[in-house]
């Protein structure tokens, strides 16, 4: 199985604390949050597929004192034009 990662880049951020005590109480409170990691992959062009993993932050409960906290990761990845098999995609994504 070969392919070649030609690019990895941060495609997109996202920060809120909306206040200092949000901040400071962020210790006590992290077990009120999860975290979530999607791995999406989109076809660029012929050979060369994006992947974006994101990562956030997620709040247990809808408060607007929450902090808000998002990152997407992406990787442009080329692949030999022989590979078909959607199996051997998969485990390369």
């Amino acid at each position: 199985m070969s392919y070649k990662i030609i690019s990895k880049y941060i495609k997109s951020v996202a920060f809120n604390i909306p206040s200092p005590n949000t901040f400071f109480s962020l210790a006590k409170e992290i077990s009120n949050y999860k975290i979530n990691i999607e791995i999406k992959s989109n076809q660029f062009k012929n050979n060369l597929i994006e992947v974006e993993t994101s990562m956030s932050l997620i709040p247990n409960q809808n408060n607007p004192e929450n902090i808000n906290a998002k990152i997407i990761y992406s990787s442009i990845v080329e692949l030999p034009n022989e590979i078909k098999d959607k199996k051997v995609l998969k485990e390369i994504i």
